[in-house]
Formats: C-alpha cells, sequence, structure tokens
C-alpha cells in the first residue's frame, strides 16, 4: 500500500529492518560533522560534499534512506551555517516522498536560523508543517521568533508570540530571551521581564546578553538593563561586558564604552582586547596621550595572555598610523605574524602612511603587495 510519503508496510518485521537501516544512515551521517565551530572554510566546503556523496553513497549500497537520515544531513547542514544546504535537502527529502517528522521540522527551522537572508524559506517550511497537521511546540516556536529576529523582522517577533498564546503553547527562558532582544524600547522590554517573574522564569546570563544587544537605540540605556538584570540573580559573564563596549562603541559612544573597564570582574578574551583596542583607535589624538597608552598595555597584556590575535596586529598598527609614527607602525607590521588577508590589510594602511608623510615604502612592502594583490 503506498501513501504520499513512501511505503507502508504490512507486518511488523520488515517495518523495523527498515528503522533500523535508516537509524545507521544517519549514523553514518552524524559522524560527518559534530560541531560546526572552529571549522575552516575550506573543510566546511569539503563536509557539505560529504553529505551529498554519502548518502547517494548509502542509497547505491542498498540502505534505506529515510526521515532519519536527511534530519541528520540537515542537522549537519545547521552545524556549518550552510542553510541553503539544508533546505536543498529538505526539498530533496519532500521530493523522494519521504514524510518529515516534527524533529525534522525542528532541525530544518533551527538550520535556517543559522544564517540571516532565510526569512522565506523559514516560512515555506512553517507553512508545509501546518498543512500537515504538525502542532508547532516551544522550540518550533522559538525559532521561528528567531528567524524573524534575525532578518531584522522585529513587528514579526511579537505577532509569532502572540500566536504562540492563543495556540496555548508556553514560552520558556530562550522565548523571552529573543524577544528581549528584539524589543526596541524600554516599556516593552520591562513587560516581558515582567511577564518572565510571573511566569516564575529568571533571566540567564545569555538572556541578558541577548537583551543588551537590543540597547542600540538612543533612548535605551543599557546600565539600567544591566543592572535590574543583575538584581534579577542573572549572572554577568565576559561577553556580558562585551556586548555593553559594543553597544555603546556602536552608539559612537566611544568614552562610556571604555568606561565598561571599571565594571569587568571576569577575565577578559580576544574580543574585549580588540574592541577596546578599536575604542583607542576612535579616540587617540597624539603619541603618549592616555589612549595610546592604554592601547600598548591592552597590546602587552593580550600578548601575555595569548589573546593576541590578528586583528589586535591591526588595530594596533592603525593607531600607530593614524599618529603618523612610521617606525612603529613598520616594527608592529615586520613583527607580526598574520595570515595574507590582515597582511594585505597592513600594507594598506602603510602605503596610505608612506604616502602621507612622502616616504617611499620599502622594496619588500611594495613586492608583497603586488604578490598579494595578484
Amino acid at each position: 500500500m503506498t501513501a504520499r510519503y513512501g511505503t507502508v508496510f504490512d507486518g511488523g518485521k520488515r517495518r523495523v529492518r527498515r528503522a533500523m537501516n535508516d537509524t545507521m544512515a544517519a549514523g553514518e551521517i552524524k559522524r560527518i560533522c559534530t560541531q560546526g565551530r572552529g571549522v575552516t572554510r575550506k573543510a566546511k566546503r569539503e563536509k557539505i560534499r560529504e553529505v551529498y556523496f554519502k548518502i547517494e553513497e548509502l542509497r547505491s549500497g542498498g540502505s534505506i534512506i529515510g526521515e532519519k537520515t536527511y534530519t541528520a544531513g540537515i542537522a549537519v547542514m545547521g552545524r556549518l551555517s550552510a542553510p541553503d544546504h539544508a533546505f536543498a535537502l529538505w526539498k530533496k527529502m519532500l521530493d523522494s516522498n519521504t514524510k518529515p517528522t516534527p524533529v525534522t521540522y525542528s532541525t530544518i527551522l533551527s538550520a535556517l536560523a543559522s544564517q540571516p537572508g532565510t526569512l522565506d524559506s523559514s516560512i515555506q517550511v512553517w507553512k508545509e508543517m501546518r498543512q500537515e497537521g504538525i502542532k508547532p511546540d516551544t522550540k518550533h516556536y522559538n525559532t521561528l521568533i528567531h528567524v524573524h529576529h534575525l532578518n531584522s523582522k522585529l513587528t514579526s517577533c511579537e505577532e509569532i508570540a502572540r500566536a504562540m498564546d492563543r495556540d496555548n503553547v508556553s514560552r520558556n527562558i530562550f522565548t523571552y530571551g529573543i524577544l528581549l532582544g528584539a524589543a526596541r524600547n524600554r516599556m516593552k522590554r520591562n513587560e516581558l521581564l515582567e511577564r518572565m517573574i510571573y511566569e516564575n522564569l529568571r533571566p540567564t546570563t545569555e538572556v541578558m546578553n541577548t537583551s543588551l544587544k537590543g540597547c542600540l537605540e538612543e533612548t535605551a540605556e543599557p546600565w539600567a538593563l544591566f543592572n535590574k538584570m543583575t538584581l534579577l540573580d542573572a549572572e554577568p559573564n565576559i561577553s556580558t561586558f562585551n556586548t555593553l563596549i559594543s553597544v555603546f562603541r556602536d552608539r559612537r559612544e566611544v568614552h562610556r564604552a571604555l568606561k565598561v573597564v571599571d565594571h569587568i570582574t571576569v577575565p577578559y578574551d580576544h574580543f574585549t582586547y580588540n574592541s577596546l583596542l578599536s575604542c583607542c583607535l576612535s579616540l587617540v589624538t597624539g603619541p603618549s596621550d592616555a589612549y595610546h597608552r592604554f592601547s600598548l598595555r591592552l597590546a602587552d597584556t593580550s600578548r601575555a595572555s595569548g589573546l593576541y590575535t590578528d586583528r589586535s596586529a591591526l588595530l594596533l598598527l592603525k593607531i600607530h598610523a593614524k599618529l603618523d609614527l612610521v617606525d612603529d607602525a613598520t616594527s608592529i607590521y615586520y613583527s607580526s605574524d598574520t595570515g595574507p588577508g590582515t597582511r594585505k590589510q597592513m600594507l594598506t594602511t602603510l602605503f596610505d602612511l608612506y604616502n602621507r608623510n612622502k616616504m617611499e615604502l620599502p622594496k619588500q612592502m611594495a613586492e608583497t603587495i603586488k604578490k598579494l594583490s595578484s
């Protein structure tokens, strides 16, 4: 007997055999990539190709490729931040008459939420899920809200949350985290916090960090929100302070960004050092002024901590170039072991610096610029 998706088998034995086959095939796909962090672009492309190749290899070897295998492939694409490929696999799954389960829909929506620009695809998946009679749960709704937030559809986030209430689907801490990040005024943020407290939900560190990212508008006061959340037992981490620095810097309140340093109670990470160096670049006006001295201290401390990155070297070079300190900027270039992309940016900065000071660029630098540009 044939249904819309695949074959319905009579008897238990063959049905069990298919499930085991599909489960084993899914296991093969899952092993391709267990986590996406730290994967280089080249490795990412290879792993994406491997997913497609492995599915075809398993199929040609007589394996049954069912919803578990496709779901595993979609999950791998999500971990690799490859939403287009995740969507392509989902379409391939439908074309093969394989019926998606609620887990499949949750997985594809999560994969589509890994990058901006996937709103239309997410809405298409959501509509298909509802047409199949699958009632969305909290995770489904959270992911849909996140996709709209990721694509700057902030009003839609509230509308989806109201639909969630109408469907009697309960909100959790992650729901509120996304909604707080999407809220663009203090009144709405306070309303959400009060509802959280009423529902006996306490903001986590992640919720606090997401909420602070929503304070880019001029009327919001990040410190007020920070203090309110700490009173509710949310524990700040270095990402919290990095977010505060970024919010003030992006609001062009760079002096306030640097004052965040006085409140940091946890070890810095590389993002902290680079954000502060970026602030120094905006404010530095002369050799040995407070911001120049601070940038040198940041560079020394980050090196000692093993957190001095290519970005750190580039920012430090730009600070010295801004002050027309040709020898110091050149020395930073020669003493930095950076990748080709950063080296090219350094050389561009040095080229402008030498021209501005009517000096000839050293022959070795000129040859490197030609080599990197070819």
